[in-house]
């Protein structure tokens, strides 16, 4: 089977390939399997173009070992479902396409999902604790559907735009909350870690989203919340049955299962 390992060399801590180079190869290695491409990504959506590009050129099922956060993964989704495939995938339905998760981004959501820490919070940065998702792999455990949901982003009444559709496979946020995410993007080489999200809602996040309102009147400002409220609630979800047995992640059973 094809393995292929990607990794986002910015995301959380910015050691991703270090990782890999220290930890993840060599344990694939130990037990007999060879990565037929490392890659690095080097700009936004990159991640499901280098995916894309190895599929092409190869058949059946495929594996992943993705060092990254939640982002990059919901890029590769989002490119995949936006693909039209050529080569000898042209006209194909899509083989399954596993996925091995090496948590190096800053809040790694679903990887803690499938694998929750136990005791102390520095069970995070254990190596053994990040590499779960391989040593499954390398047990030859069965791996669980990856759930996808696809949703439908509409403007308010009186804004006269199509909706958007986006895949989503970990979470979907809108409004302050996703104002919140954007902006402590910014902060990432200042603060690599969780601590930008808690920071960004007084410098930038919060000051952005309440700056609409800041300066109207009192039927404005009434205005501007109800656009939010209905924005968030326009939001609509639906799972792709057909895609559940096509993207599938490496773990361990138990009582956990993603969706």
């Amino acid at each position: 089977m094809p393995l292929i390992a990607i990794y986002n060399p910015v995301c959380g801590d910015g050691t991703a390939r270090a990782f890999f180079d220290d930890h993840v190869l060599p344990l694939l290695a130990q037990h007999g399997h060879t990565v037929d491409k490392l890659a690095g990504t080097e700009h936004a959506g990159h991640a499901g173009e280098i995916l894309v590009d190895f599929l092409e050129s190869t058949s059946g099922e495929v594996t992943v070992v993705l060092g990254s956060g939640d982002g990059t993964l919901h890029e590769i989704v989002n490119h995949l479902s936006r693909t039209t495939f050529k080569g000898s995938r042209a006209g194909r339905l899509h083989s399954r396409l596993l996925f091995i998760l090496v948590p190096c981004g800053t809040a790694n959501a679903l990887f803690s999902s499938l694998f929750p820490p136990k005791g102390d919070p520095s069970a995070y940065t254990d190596t053994a604790y990040r590499c779960q998702s391989v040593q499954s792999f390398i047990d030859s455990c069965s791996p669980i559907p990856l759930r996808v949901a696809i949703g439908t982003l509409s403007p308010p009444p009186n804004v006269k735009k199509q909706p958007k559709f986006t895949v989503s496979t970990v979470v979907m946020s809108t409004s302050l909350h996703a104002s919140i995410l954007h902006d402590s993007e910014s902060l990432r080489s200042e603060i690599p870690g969780m601590e930008r999200c808690v920071s960004s809602p007084g410098r930038k996040g919060f000051s952005n989203a309440t700056r609409q309102i800041q300066g109207c009147s009192h039927a404005e400002q009434h205005k501007v919340v109800q656009q939010f409220r209905q924005t968030s609630s326009r939001i609509r979800y639906w799972s792709r049955a057909d895609l559940r047995p096509h993207h599938e992640i490496f773990r361990r059973p138990s009582r956990i299962h993603l969706g």
